[in-house]
Formats: structure tokens, C-alpha cells, sequence
């Protein structure tokens, strides 16, 4: 036979609360607890049982929640284990007094993503990996982006914008990237620039590239292809392993998969000016020459 409802006032060490049960498993109390009266505690049990405000401790994780005005007016959130807080139908706003700041805080991203981090669908969004030190060092913003169960202390100083961007990085640092899956691969090169969608897309272990535009120096990989720079769509696309010390500029300027120290300007162009060269005397050591292929050279 079921319990019958109870709902009760009650006093404990000095603080009354209420006290509820219902006719079934479960109870509740609402009340403040005489060690810490400035506190506002809701305590609730799955079981029925003689519950009172000191049942429920922040620190021991069993305060369903505590509102406390002295300090700000703090409001915490005990889920039972490691669940989580639900805000269901609707926005929570975060409204200021005037003259003041409303702040959304939180803590700075710990390894594997155990706090510190703004989800979107269920993954990660918005997180700022840090190196243990008191200031951040990386910024990720981005479905996925930002590898935060794989990066190490070394992974600092690196900027990650668009959805998987940098999302395999380990020890790489001083990487800037924006765009859909911009050097998503990347581990543990360093000090590269990828600004658009797939832009350094294969770029495992490479350095010191500067990819601009939609799929620049996508197929670039190995820790000896360092130093290129592929601006325009498609840029150095051909370019893969051991390519290194190249400069393409144009839309489709792809190269090939044996540059290096290579020049390469223009795709299909039909006139070229360069200011600077016409009647600008200098000393001759031969007449420049283009073969059939377009590359110049000199006699």
C-alpha cells in the first residue's frame, strides 16, 4: 500500500524548510541549512527519506541546487552523477544591471573536453584548449573543431574557425585556419595559414605553408613540404609530398607534383604588365627567353 503524500514544515539545527514526500518513491526539501544560511537549497531523493537542507553538499554533488545572493547571486546545479542541465522550451537570458556587464562564465577547456566547452548538437562548438597556463592559448570556434582529446601542452597558440578545422591537431602550434575542414589532418606541423574550405585539407605534418582559397595546397603532406604558398582556388593543388618552397598564384595555378623552389603565376592569361621593368635599365648578363612550356629563363 502506497505512502500517503506528506508535505511537512519542519526546523533543523535552528533553520525551519519545508519538507515533501509524495505518495510514491522520492522527497524533497526547500530551506537553507544552519551551516550555511546564506544559501537557499532545494535537496531532492529518489528515495523516501528523512531528507533536510544539510543532505545536499555542492562539493559532495548531492544538492539538486543552491541559490546564494551574497556571492552575486549564484545559482548551482547539482545533476545526480555526471548528467547534465537541461533548459528546456526556450532561451536563457543573461540580463544585466544597468551600468554593469551580463557575462556568460566558464572555465577554461580541459583535456578531453571535461569542462570548459560550448556544444552545439550534441559536439563540440565553441572551446579554447589551454596549455595549463592562467591564460588560454588556442581558440577554436566550430562544429568539431579544435582536437581536444588529442592535443598536448605543446598545441599552443593556434586559431581554428569553421566546422572540423584543425579537428586531428596534437603538438602543432602557431597554426591560424578558417574554413569547412581546413587543415583537418593536421597533427603536428606548425606556424601554417589555411584560410578557406579544405584549404591545406591533407597537411599532416607540414610547416610554414600559407594556403589561400578554396582547396589551396590541398594535397601537400609529410614534414617536407614546408614553405609554399598557394593563393587563388584549387592553388598547388598537384603539389604532394616533398614539394616545398613553392609560390602559386591563381585560380587552378595547380603545379606539379615534382615544384620545388618554384615560381608559378597566372592560368590561361592572354597579356601580362608588370610595372617597373619597362625602362628600367639594368646590367645585361643575357636575353630572357620563355620556352613552350611558359617557363622563363635567359640565354
Amino acid at each position: 500500500m502506497a505512502q500517503p503524500p506528506i508535505i511537512q514544515l519542519r526546523i533543523g539545527d535552528g533553520d525551519p524548510y519545508v519538507y515533501t514526500q509524495p505518495s510514491t518513491a522520492g522527497s524533497a526539501v526547500i530551506g537553507t541549512d544552519h551551516s550555511e544560511s546564506n544559501k537557499l537549497k532545494i535537496v531532492m531523493s529518489n528515495a523516501i527519506g528523512n531528507l533536510d537542507p544539510s543532505s545536499g553538499t555542492i562539493a559532495a554533488g548531492s544538492c539538486s541546487m543552491s541559490i546564494d545572493p551574497s556571492v552575486g547571486g549564484n545559482i548551482e546545479f547539482c545533476p545526480n552523477g555526471t548528467g547534465q542541465t537541461n533548459f528546456a522550451r526556450g532561451s536563457v537570458a543573461i540580463e544585466a544591471q544597468a551600468g554593469t556587464a551580463g557575462n556568460l562564465l566558464i572555465t577554461n577547456t580541459t583535456a578531453g573536453g571535461l569542462s570548459g566547452v560550448i556544444e552545439t548538437g550534441g559536439a563540440r562548438f565553441i572551446n579554447n584548449f589551454t596549455n595549463g597556463s592562467a591564460f588560454p592559448t588556442n581558440t577554436f570556434v566550430g562544429y568539431n573543431s579544435g582536437a581536444i582529446a588529442t592535443q598536448t601542452v605543446n598545441a599552443i597558440n593556434d586559431t581554428g574557425i569553421g566546422y572540423g578545422c584543425l579537428g586531428a591537431l596534437t603538438d602543432g602550434a602557431q597554426n591560424t585556419c578558417m574554413g569547412t575542414l581546413s587543415a583537418n589532418v593536421l597533427t603536428t606541423g606548425n606556424d601554417n595559414v589555411a584560410m578557406g574550405s579544405y584549404a591545406l585539407g591533407s597537411a599532416d605534418t607540414c610547416s610554414d605553408n600559407v594556403a589561400l582559397g578554396h582547396s589551396a595546397l590541398f594535397n601537400i603532406s609529410g614534414n617536407s613540404s614546408n614553405n609554399n604558398i598557394g593563393i587563388g582556388t584549387n592553388a598547388g593543388q598537384n603539389l604532394t609530398t616533398s614539394c616545398a618552397n613553392n609560390v602559386l598564384i591563381g585560380t587552378n595555378v595547380v603545379g606539379t607534383n615534382t615544384d620545388n623552389t618554384t615560381i608559378r603565376i597566372g592560368q590561361g592569361m592572354t597579356k601580362c604588365f608588370i610595372s617597373g621593368i619597362s625602362g628600367t635599365s639594368v646590367t645585361a648578363v643575357g636575353t630572357v627567353v620563355v620556352d613552350s612550356s611558359g617557363q622563363l629563363g635567359s640565354t
